[in-house]
């Protein structure tokens, strides 16, 4: 699916073969207001107008619009109502443009995982309107830049980010507490560290004890591997 912001051709230019639009929206001005939008822009003729989403799809079977338009905010007005559209083989899968106010990115979302190929502005200039009937009907997609940037803005922070190095918290460590650490990556037993350190495996078992709690590990393993990723992200 290719996402388109604006053509630069001129909105009023027809676009190909006549698209045929079915408009639903509950507010009788705003259906009056799209009629005469798709009206007056060459290329593009409004069909059925429904104020209820109750008949969407038998409206699609019947009169077999290449587009449809709808207001978001009709009552009852969910992402599985598209879904309905863009699924129903009787229908003709017709290219969902939905009418969106700005600040509701998950709904955003709902709307386009249901297959959803246009989110215009309710408020925003009547060549955007324009511009996703066309782009849609070409089996192109439109969102209006500032639903966009919060699509977007709302993806980027679902998806995961790159691994962040742990918080170094080897400052924490004593002297005795560093070199402690050292020999655990290094593999040695509690024994082979009292003797090199010539302690006490006692005073050893200690030092390895406070070690895990500063590092906040759990196991000696845990450790070992904060200890050499530690090293190398100082280093």
């Amino acid at each position: 699916m290719s996402l388109s912001l604006y053509r630069s051709a001129d909105p009023s230019d027809p676009a190909g073969p006549t698209v045929r639009v079915l408009i639903c929206a509950a507010s009788p001005l705003l259906r009056t207001g799209l009629r005469t939008i798709l009206q007056r822009s060459p290329g593009l003729q409004p069909l059925t107008e429904l104020s209820t989403t109750a008949r969407i799809a038998q409206a699609c079977a019947a009169k077999r619009p290449d587009v449809v338009v709808i207001d978001a905010d009709m009552p009852g007005m969910e992402a599985c109502e598209v879904k309905k559209l863009t699924t129903a083989q009787d229908a003709g899968q017709p290219g969902v443009i939905l009418l969106v106010r700005p600040g509701d990115p998950d709904r955003m979302l709902d709307y386009l995982r249901a297959g959803a190929r246009g989110l215009v502005l309710r408020d925003g200039p009547e060549s955007d309107m324009v511009h996703a009937v066309r782009a849609v009907a070409a089996g192109n997609a439109l969102i209006s830049p500032p639903i966009t940037a919060e699509v977007v803005t709302e993806m980027a922070r679902r998806l995961p980010g790159p691994p962040l190095h742990t918080p170094p918290l080897l400052h924490l460590l004593t002297p005795r507490e560093q070199e402690v650490l050292t020999l655990i990556a290094g593999g040695l037993s509690n024994a082979e560290m009292a003797a090199e350190l010539h302690l006490s495996e006692k005073t050893v078992k200690f030092h390895v004890s406070n070690v895990l709690g500063k590092l906040r590990v759990r196991s000696r393993a845990q450790a070992m591997v904060y200890a050499r990723s530690g090293h190398r992200a100082a280093g």
